[in-house]
């Protein structure tokens, strides 16, 4: 049997079945991709059994069905140095035996029969379906992955959770430290539900998708699994189960003093300063106090210490508080707005972050917990 198939639209899909291939697995088969011949279409799968994303492309007319893992990194690099051309893929159907022919030479090595391969779930039963723009849904996962946790004594807090309510969509994370809730008022349902989305699932949207692409994306959900649907690919993910806890109980209702400040100037000096702060804590204090803002790091243990002042808007009274340096780095690095503001209450309250210039229908905060100033 042979395949004739464009190099680039091959690799493409490589590419992305690849972003969930696991090198060193402990079922040695998982290093494999899975192709499905049916005829005139070839479907191309990876999974690493927690995600499996799978690719759809037309071919020539084959006349067979056929299934079998091929060696994923393998293809991959030998498809990655091509130029654009047509190749052909033959496939011994007896001993799994395939030769890769391109107009320069041609490749040998020995696939495996896919009927070991692990079985994928049955995508057409029955779900409940969203529909959103690509570039709402990578945005909202994009903001909020970074507040997720890493404990795994508390396996609901290591995902994004999805809460679909009748006048709005939102994305939330907290790893008890920090939290981000980003919503948008766009996305409305009759019928109010909620999934929380696993952090590898999280990050493999952000590495796929674009804050350009304004296609509509199909997210259908179980108790069980999340299906993300693409012009390129489909994306199947098992749902962290479990119950949220309640994200809004833990966000300051009146923290009456409120600070703007220019959003990379604060980044660009938190950076610079985390390198004198101590490693274990990495604290930063910082003061505001008429309209100027001073902050600080200190390292007793190498006699090391930062200091860097700027000026920013403040209205209310003089306060010094303090934060781990990567936390602040992180949200800052995630507020799309040339200003920043921040709201504070004292030096035990929780701060909240958000972007100065509210784009309509979003709605965004990062609350950081401040830390303890001896």
């Amino acid at each position: 049997m042979t395949i004739n198939i464009s190099s680039s639209v091959l690799l493409n899909s490589m590419l992305l079945t690849n972003r969930v291939i696991v090198p060193n697995n402990v079922m040695p088969i998982l290093e494999n991709v899975l192709f499905k011949i049916e005829g005139s279409k070839l479907t191309i799968m990876g999974t690493n059994l927690e995600n499996t994303i799978i690719t759809d492309t037309e071919i020539n007319d084959t006349g067979v069905n056929l299934s079998i893992a091929l060696p994923a990194k393998l293809i991959t690099e030998t498809l990655r140095s091509f130029p654009e051309q047509n190749i052909e893929i033959e496939i011994n159907e007896e001993n799994m035996e395939v030769v890769i022919k391109s107009s320069t030479g041609k490749y040998n090595f020995v696939g495996i029969k896919g009927d070991g391969y692990p079985e994928n779930i049955n995508l057409n039963e029955d779900m409940r379906h969203l529909s959103l723009p690509t570039n709402l849904l990578y945005t909202g996962v994009s903001n909020t992955v970074i507040s997720t946790s890493v404990d795994a004594r508390r396996p609901t807090m290591t995902g994004v959770f999805v809460d679909l309510q009748e006048d709005k969509i939102i994305f939330a994370a907290t790893d008890a430290h920090k939290l981000t809730k980003n919503s948008y008022s766009s996305i409305k349902t009759d019928d109010p539900c909620s999934f929380i989305m696993p952090k590898k699932t999280a990050l493999l949207i952000k590495g796929m998708m674009s804050s350009n692409d304004t296609k509509e994306v199909d997210v259908s959900f179980n108790e069980k699994n999340i299906i993300i649907k693409t012009d390129d690919f489909i994306m199947i993910s098992k749902q962290i189960e479990g119950k949220y806890p309640n994200y809004n109980a833990v966000i300051p209702k009146d923290n009456p003093y409120e600070l703007i400040i220019d959003r990379e100037l604060l980044n660009s000096a938190i950076r610079r300063l985390m390198v004198y702060a101590n490693p274990a804590t990495c604290l930063i204090k910082m003061t505001v106090n008429d309209n100027s803002m001073e902050l600080k790091a200190q390292d007793i243990d190498t006699s090391r210490s930062g200091m860097e002042t700027m000026t920013c808007q403040y209205n209310g009274e003089e306060m010094m508080i303090g934060f781990r340096a990567t936390q602040v780095a992180d949200v800052l690095a995630n507020i799309d707005s040339q200003n920043v503001r921040i709201k504070l209450g004292d030096s035990s309250r929780a701060a909240i972050f958000m972007p100065n210039e509210i784009k309509e229908g979003e709605d965004l905060l990062h609350l950081v917990m401040p830390m303890l100033i001896k």
